[in-house]
């Protein structure tokens, strides 16, 4: 009997009603989208039992080419079985198609968490690029937080500390998740860290980048950032390349306001001539915000502002700029954990489907 209530522990004691929520609207339109991607285009005929026939068949021969040689042989030799249990009715048919069956399960779940491992480890090594301390400028405090939508994400967030004084924040976004947006989230940030040395000029920061990328990037890949340069006596140069931008919270008016240069995102010329290179360089522009004491710059990634709810609606950039006016005077690493708390909220037990990163930097009055 302990073995018996042992065994329905594990299979219902992490059962929850979100747990069904997130099968039925995530994992199984997920699965079906994954295979359907991977269908071969399908004769359409006029009859709907054997066009809907039609697609179970090509939706198998998906499944099926995702499988390795032997593990087709032994899904064939499971649905054999089972046919000859059906049509002789013999009961050691059956026991052999589900025992190739749940082999086959067992090697799947087998190389999962494998991958599953490799991911974690991969996902260790990510949070380990990410500034534990990231310098500030004079007079500043700054608090900064980025939680992936899968084990690896392509967001990523740095700080670079200036001769000057000045340090330069960077927030960027890979199109996509997984170990490819990954890997380019590590090129980015070593390239930048490389051009830093050369220039502590936003913009160009931000061509040298493209230039360097458009030879590198695939192109279904492509990639958003934004680059602030904050210096001890308050001003902060924004430059963007197609991302969403900073919020100012100014103390001395108690408004936010979004600050918002024109820039657009980095490879999507990827391989293009010297011309549109000319056409991004003019394009691509900064615009200055002068901090005064109390000033908050709230720098966020389109993750955190397109965060849907169970209801399909976006966290949206309104709802940050009315927490950034209600709370302007807390801690950045308390406005982090307010901000996260009204994310958790809203969202109301739907899963992240994109990651979300973003950096807090209050002006804080110097203290004799």
């Amino acid at each position: 009997m302990n073995a018996l209530r042992q065994l329905w522990d594990l299979l219902t004691g992490s059962i929850s009603t979100s747990e069904f929520e997130r099968f039925v609207r995530q994992e199984l339109p997920g699965a079906y989208s994954f295979y359907r991607r991977a269908m071969r285009d399908i004769p359409q005929p006029t009859n709907s039992v054997r066009r809907a026939a039609r697609f179970a068949w090509y939706l198998l021969l998906a499944f099926l080419e995702k499988l390795t040689p032997v593990r087709r042989l032994v899904f064939a030799g499971a649905v054999f079985f089972f046919v000859l249990w059906v049509l002789l009715d013999l009961s050691q048919y059956a026991w052999w198609s589900f025992l190739l069956l749940n082999l086959l399960l067992v090697l799947e779940v087998a190389d999962k968490l494998v991958t599953k491992n490799e991911l974690v480890i991969a996902r260790e090594i990510q949070l380990g690029l990410l500034p534990s301390d990231p310098p500030v400028p004079s007079g500043f405090r700054v608090a900064a937080y980025s939680e992936v939508a899968n084990s690896v994400g392509g967001d990523y967030y740095d700080a670079i500390a200036c001769p000057d004084g000045s340090v330069l924040y960077v927030l960027a976004d890979v199109s996509g998740k997984g170990i490819s947006a990954a890997l380019y989230t590590t090129t980015v940030q070593t390239a930048l860290r490389i051009f830093a040395t050369e220039t502590q000029d936003p913009r160009e920061l931000v061509l040298k980048l493209d230039s360097y990328l458009r030879g590198q990037l695939r192109r279904s890949y492509f990639l958003t950032l934004l680059v602030v340069k904050v210096e001890p006596t308050g001003v902060a140069t924004v430059c963007r390349a197609g991302h969403p931008g900073v919020l100012h919270f100014d103390a001395s008016e108690g408004s936010v306001r979004p600050v918002r240069p024109p820039g657009a995102a980095i490879g999507m010329a990827s391989g293009a001539s010297v011309g549109v290179e000319d056409t991004l360089r003019e394009a691509l522009q900064c615009e200055r915000a002068d901090l005064g004491v109390g000033d908050v710059l709230l720098l966020v990634s389109d993750g955190l502002l397109e965060t849907v709810n169970l209801e399909e609606k976006e966290y949206g950039e309104h709802r940050a700029m009315a927490l950034l006016r209600a709370f302007p005077a807390d801690a950045p690493a308390s406005f982090r954990d307010r901000l996260l708390a009204d994310l958790k909220e809203f969202r109301s037990g739907a899963d992240l489907r994109d990651d979300v990163t973003f950096i807090i930097l209050r002006r804080d009055p110097i203290m004799a």
